[in-house]
């Protein structure tokens, strides 16, 4: 149940982390276009692009398996919790 399968693409190593870098970069220009406050880019972008470059480049080039109910249930719960941290960190900045 357990048998993790290797992927082949085409992509280059390390390019995941490049998509996920893209996305925080356009993630903190729409905070800041909307918000005005730009004390937070780094925070934001950071916040954003980590977490995606690393799904991504697992997704593009690691080993997949198949997650248990509790494995989803707790990445659900923390992505929802950070969710949430961004919004509170939006509203406190405005």
């Amino acid at each position: 149940m357990d048998n993790p399968i290797e992927k082949k693409t085409r992509l280059f190593k390390g390019a995941g982390y490049l998509i996920g870098f893209f996305i925080g970069t356009a993630v903190a220009i729409m905070f800041v276009a909307i918000t005005g406050v730009e004390a937070l880019i780094g925070a934001i972008a950071g916040s954003v692009s980590i977490p995606i470059g690393i799904g991504l480049e697992n997704k593009l080039h690691g080993k997949e398996r198949e997650k248990s109910p509790a494995e989803k249930k707790f990445l659900l719960v923390f992505c929802g919790l950070g969710i949430l941290l961004l919004v509170v960190i939006i509203a406190i900045s405005v």
